[in-house]
């Protein structure tokens, strides 16, 4: 369900959204830690973004703003609820695609040691290629955001 909100509804949706910006990719993810695990190891990269759970953060104002972004990658729990959560983003941002941990979520690969940083810019990288055969002007952006936004 969506639904307009207030500016401070907006603020208590998740962790760093002032860090999104046209000029940079943003990862999603659901937890405040994998957001700011992700900001500690790869905030030069992107712009890490909690939506706070799975059906968090599904209001006009979010996708608004994440449908502004060079890239989005959906980093949701690498479990049948973050795939499925992961779904409804997919559905709405045209830059959105899912990148899903290699296990758990983003703070558990760094717990184990894996190379987050790399995984990230594998991500933002493949976002970068894709971002290049997309129209930088935005031509048809407003068409597409009223179909996928406002039905």
């Amino acid at each position: 369900m969506l639904r307009w909100e207030t500016e401070a509804e907006a603020r208590r949706s998740g962790v760093n959204t002032d860090a999104l910006s046209a000029s940079r990719p943003a990862m999603l993810v659901e937890g405040e830690l994998d957001a700011l695990t992700m900001r500690q190891e790869a905030g030069d990269l992107m712009a890490a973004v909690a939506t706070g759970a799975t059906g968090g953060a599904r209001r006009m104002h979010w996708i608004a703003r994440l449908a502004l972004c060079s890239a989005v990658l959906v980093a949701y729990d690498a479990d049948t609820p973050g795939d499925t959560a992961a779904a409804f983003w997919l559905e709405r941002l045209e830059n959105a695609r899912r990148w899903r941990p290699y296990w758990g979520d983003a703070n558990a690969m760094a717990q184990a040691g894996a190379d987050v940083r790399a995984w990230v810019a594998a991500g933002v990288g493949q976002s970068a290629l894709e971002d290049k055969r997309r129209d930088p002007d935005l031509t048809g952006f407003t068409d597409h955001f009223s179909a996928q936004v406002c039905p």
